[in-house]
């Protein structure tokens, strides 16, 4: 059976409700954002009036939106935004004749990629730092990098994302935990795009990992490798 997946701004919405297909533009608003067979590829909402009130820990306690598992009610389309005969893949968003029946609640997982769990240590790790005052020593070692370089592997992580059809925007958070939180939602993108390869990685991650003391992923080199 065929998993159809959604993201909506309904956060009341029970299951069994009919959802809305998407709008067609951004002054015709509903409460479903896309939907599609990949959640990783449902759009954000950085089009929408409310967006400027978004943060990931909106999404992640589900405040903000939930991701949900649905069914069509009638004939399955691309969505109206989609040029006529595109075929339908993972990554096209769709709408059905009469809208979604909403069949299951999902975690925001889907969303952030095969890290989304790192991800939500790491968002828990940096606002622990920031409540032990440790804030000052992370943006030293931030300061510390070449902007330069910085700036080119922070474009190029962001191009992965958005060549894989996933969302940065899904990833907005505070100044001080962006980078890392970009950098884990790309680490299975590596080597997708140019520019975005170990190296950008590690050099967006190094300041987490040397304040924090921690890799990002179990997998990073650890901490004393770095620093050599």
């Amino acid at each position: 059976m065929t998993s159809y997946f959604a993201v909506t701004v309904d956060t009341s919405a029970y299951l069994g409700d009919t959802l809305p297909n998407a709008g067609g533009n951004s002054t015709v608003l509903t409460p479903t954002l896309g939907v599609s067979l990949d959640p990783r590829v449902l759009p954000s909402p950085w089009n929408r009036r409310d967006s400027r009130c978004y943060h990931l820990g909106r999404l992640l306690d589900g405040t903000y939106a939930r991701v949900v598992r649905v069914s069509p009610i009638g004939e399955v389309r691309p969505h109206r935004g989609w040029e006529d005969g595109t075929v339908i893949t993972e990554r096209t968003l769709l709408e059905a004749e009469g809208g979604w029946r909403l069949e299951q609640f999902e975690p925001a997982d889907g969303l952030l990629g095969p890290c989304a769990n790192y991800i939500v240590a790491a968002l828990n790790r940096l606002h622990e730092l920031t409540d032990r005052e440790l804030g000052d020593q992370y943006l030293d070692e931030l300061r510390a990098l070449s902007h330069f370089d910085w700036v080119h592997a922070e474009r190029a992580c962001l191009e992965a994302l958005r060549h894989r059809g996933a969302d940065p925007v899904w990833l907005r958070c505070d100044a001080l935990d962006g980078q890392p939180i970009h950098a884990l939602a790309a680490r299975d993108l590596i080597g997708t795009v140019p520019g975005w390869d170990q190296d950008a990685y590690d050099l967006l991650s190094t300041p987490y990992r040397r304040c924090v003391g921690q890799p990002l992923h179990p997998d990073d080199e650890p901490v004393h490798v770095l620093a050599a």
